[in-house]
Order: structure tokens, then C-alpha cells, then sequence
């Protein structure tokens, strides 16, 4: 099959629809990188709010030494004294670890909404950092929200990995869709 003609519509019709569905085809290829997502728990041990404090992380996909994509607060005691959930996407400390997709380390802090700061850290045994939900100021910094001195009560648990952008399929079809409908239209007439 020869390249169409400029002029024979119908074959430029046909190449449009399959260069239509060719890129389909790259954007539902290209959107197979992939995120994990974990979630992640702590309770008070030595912090002045009593309660637990959980959420979300959204990390790349697979083993290794990663920096997090974002960090969702789902719940929190009512004592920490601001609406949830809270979605925070900029970090002054952000390192995860990830083997056999699990959490193994993590080192995550951030400071959010004018003077509140999360931490999570500490390795799964329970040591080397602190996790916390705490509203800054003070001599109590790290004492006055939810506390776990040693991210003892610690955990993470994966929940799956989630196509990224979810949207691309999505498009990709509707772009092929809007061809093949385009191609029918000029068949029909």
C-alpha cells in the first residue's frame, strides 16, 4: 500500500485515523510508570494530644532508596486543631526505602499550613527517629501534638500501585475514538 494521495481525501482520512490511533497506542504505552502507594500510622506515646495519626504516601513504584511524591494526612485527633484530610507536597527532609515492597526506612519531614510539622521517621524496628504531628512554637517542639519518640508505633502497609497519570488511558482512548468516529463521518458522506 503506496503512500495516499494530497489529493484523494479519503486516503488522508485513513492516514489520520491510524496516525490518530498509533498515538492511542504510545499514550496507553507511556502511561504504564507506575506509583506505590502505602499507608502509614502512628500513635501517641509521649506527645500531649492523645490518638492516632493516619494517611498516605504516594512513592514510585518498586525497590529502592526513593524521595516521596506526597504525603496525605487522612485522620488526626481533633486536638491537632485543623480540618483533614491534608495533602502536602514539599519536604525538608525526603527519603524512603522500599524492599520487597515493604517500607524499611524512612526519613519524611515537613512543615504545612503555617506552623504545623509531620515527621516520619525511623527504620521498621522502631529506632533511629521520631514521628510526630505537632503544632511548632516553643520549648515543646515535638511534645505538644501526637508523639512517638521512637516510631515504635510506626507502620506502613502497601495499598497498590496506581497507574500515573490515570487519565492518559483515558484520553489515549478518547483520541482514538474521536478518529475512528472522524473516519466513519467522511466514509458516510
Amino acid at each position: 500500500m503506496g503512500m495516499p494521495d494530497k489529493n484523494n481525501k479519503k486516503g488522508w482520512t485513513m492516514k489520520k485515523m491510524i496516525l490518530g490511533l498509533a498515538t492511542a497506542a504510545l499514550l496507553v504505552a507511556t502511561s504504564a510508570a507506575n506509583a506505590a502507594t502505602f499507608s502509614f500510622s502512628f500513635s501517641n506515646e509521649n506527645g500531649l494530644v492523645s490518638g492516632d495519626v493516619t494517611g498516605l504516601i504516594l512513592t514510585p513504584d518498586g525497590d529502592g532508596t526513593f524521595a516521596i511524591n506526597s504525603l496525605t494526612i487522612q485522620t488526626a485527633p481533633a486536638g491537632i486543631g485543623f480540618g483533614l484530610p491534608v495533602v502536602i507536597n514539599s519536604f525538608f527532609q525526603n527519603s524512603i526505602t522500599v524492599a520487597g515492597g515493604n517500607v524499611t526506612d524512612s526519613s519524611i519531614t515537613s512543615l504545612f499550613l503555617g506552623g504545623t510539622a509531620i515527621s516520619l521517621a525511623g527504620d521498621t524496628g522502631g529506632v533511629n527517629g521520631a514521628s510526630f504531628l505537632d503544632l511548632l512554637g516553643g520549648a515543646n517542639f515535638g511534645a505538644t501534638g501526637v508523639r512517638d519518640a521512637d516510631s515504635s508505633t510506626l507502620t506502613f502497609a502497601a495499598v497498590g500501585a496506581v497507574p500515573l497519570p490515570a487519565a492518559l488511558p483515558l484520553m489515549a482512548a478518547g483520541f482514538g475514538l474521536f478518529g475512528l468516529m472522524g473516519w466513519r463521518r467522511k466514509k458516510a458522506a
